[in-house]
């Protein structure tokens, strides 16, 4: 009998043998579905980077105009 272990590490091989690489991925509870769907399609994942570089450019440009109205 394998243990799970045994059967993790093969099929890890597999996918490395195909050429891909396993990656991890840290989301907010809300944006699950989003991922799960983008996955399934690359074009949908695209989009979703595009979506996600917007949201972190306006936060990030949030975050300076905030500054420079704290040193007034």
């Amino acid at each position: 009998m394998t243990t799970a272990r045994d059967r993790m590490r093969r099929f890890m091989a597999r996918m490395r043998e195909r050429g891909l690489k396993r990656i991890q991925l840290w989301v907010r509870p809300e944006d699950v579905p989003k991922i799960r769907e983008a996955a399934r399609q690359p074009a949908a994942l695209a989009r979703l980077r595009k979506e996600v570089r917007e949201e972190l450019k306006a936060e990030s440009g949030d975050a300076t105009e905030n500054e420079g109205e704290a040193g007034r």
